[in-house]
């Protein structure tokens, strides 16, 4: 009887650390994240809205959310120049927490063009995912905000990488300096090399 309470003692509280642990990633509509780097994305976002520059995007990439290594970043156009601030964070080989801001002036705003250009904000057709979900998947959060408005996707790692000519995934791959996904292996063989040409050539 003390075994079965204790199990369930257990049991709660590794439910309880991982719905905490899910609640730490930005959602859309939900600026309530309690992940460091999700906090600061926001909190850049608003100082610079605040100083009348009114096209910003904020996003997020978490590697595995297994152990949610990952980064964010803000890209911002100020008088025709694309700014970006990349936030990593750190969790594991001894460091935790949010690592070294990297500064840079991009060479070409492509990333906010290709919102406009193929007008991101009417896409109705999500990816989805053609192979096996897998636990832990990748999970990608980007929001741009522009006169007023603004446009929020969540997405996990795998349908983007299943379905790389659709708009949005080709957006995403743009956005993101790793592996969009968690490297897959069929019998000791990395199986999504064919997608590293798409990453983002302007990071």
């Amino acid at each position: 009887m003390m075994k079965s309470k204790s199990y369930k003692l257990i049991l709660g509280f590794l439910i309880l650390i991982s719905v905490q642990t899910y609640g730490q990633v930005n959602t859309c509509g939900n600026e309530q994240s309690n992940h460091p780097v999700d906090k600061r994305i926001i909190e850049i976002r608003d100082s610079l809205q605040k100083t009348g520059i009114d096209t910003i995007l904020i996003y997020s990439h978490w590697l595995s959310t297994g152990s949610f290594n990952g980064y964010g970043k803000v890209i911002w156009k100020n008088q025709g120049i694309c700014y970006q601030l990349k936030i990593p964070f750190h969790n594991g080989d001894g460091l935790y927490g949010l690592g070294q801001q990297e500064f840079k002036i991009l060479v070409n705003d492509s990333i906010i063009d290709f919102f406009f250009m193929n007008r991101i904000d009417t896409i109705t057709v999500i990816p989805t995912y053609q192979s096996i979900n897998i636990r832990h998947d990748a999970i990608h959060f980007v929001e741009i905000s522009y006169k007023g408005q603004k446009f929020c996707f969540v997405m996990r790692g795998l349908p983007i990488e299943d379905n790389p000519d659709n708009t949005l995934s080709k957006w995403f791959f743009l956005l993101a300096d790793d592996n969009v996904a968690p490297i897959r292996y069929i019998d000791g063989i990395e199986v999504h090399k064919k997608n590293k040409g798409k990453r983002n050539k302007n990071r």
